[in-house]
Order: C-alpha cells, then structure tokens, then sequence
C-alpha cells in the first residue's frame, strides 16, 4: 500500500536511503560523492523539508518503508525530488509502482510533464518506464542526468 508518510517515518527514509546509496552507487560514484550525497543532499534535514513542502509518498511491507517518492510541479512541470527503493527490494517492481502512483497524481493535478534528476545506476529504470534525456541529449546537472516524460 502507498501512503503519505508520517513525520515519524523519515528517519527510516533516510536510512533506507543512506543504505541504497552506498550499495548501489559504489560502481558508478567514488566514495566522497556517496558520502556527500548522503549527508548534504539526502539528509535528515532536506527529507524533512521536502516532507513539509511536498509529502513524500512511501510503500511499506510487514511494517517496513521500502520505497518512497517525492515531486513537485511548477508551471504544468512536475519534478521528481526523490525515488528510492531499499537495495533488498529492487528488482522486485517496486520502483515502477511508486513512480506509476506518483505520475496517476501528477496527471491528476494537471501537470504535462515530468523531469527527473538521474543518477547513472538509474538511467535504465527511468528509460523502461518512459523517459528520455532532455532535449534527446546526455544533459548533466549536478551529478545526474537529466531525464524527462510527457504524460499528456
């Protein structure tokens, strides 16, 4: 079941996500970019803001965050601020159920478009579930790649 989190889950968003990160990042970043992803860009502080600001949308199973997403939409763009899916349960389709859930609520909510900031072990998984580079090139910003859908 995908349900808004609590506030009293995202300390365990934020190991969940700690874990991935150093899992499976290590064949495609060095050490000192998963450790400053981890402690500045997907830290307890910035899930914390992105909770207040957006929600973030979480699957648990037998009482256990294991996926979790996050968007924002300025002008009929919506934005992935963050998707993440615990290193056990990947493979497993979880990615692409919360990231169908949190398109069904962009498309709800008008949004056209949706553009996401992908790291390279995402690339694939964004490319099976219909997205593109932006502007059909290798767009790289802030240490993703920048990827985009129509969902007209």
């Amino acid at each position: 079941m995908i349900r808004l989190c609590e506030k009293n889950d995202l300390q365990d968003i934020y190991e969940m996500i700690k874990k991935m990160c150093h899992i499976s990042w290590k064949n495609f970043y060095p050490e000192r970019s998963i450790c400053y992803a981890t402690e500045n860009l997907f830290c307890l502080e910035r899930l914390y803001k992105i909770f207040l600001d957006y929600g973030i949308y979480v699957i648990k199973l037998d009482k256990k965050i294991i996926a979790c997403g996050a968007f924002e939409i300025k002008e009929k763009i919506a934005c992935l601020k963050i998707i993440f899916v615990d290193v056990v349960f990947q493979r497993y389709g979880f990615g692409t159920k919360i990231l169908k859930f949190l398109e069904a609520k962009i498309k709800f909510l008008g949004a056209k478009k949706i553009s996401a900031k992908v790291n390279l072990s995402a690339i694939a998984f964004y490319k099976k579930n219909g997205f593109e580079h932006k502007n059909q090139t290798l767009n790289y910003d802030d240490g993703c790649f920048v990827m985009e859908k129509n969902i007209l």
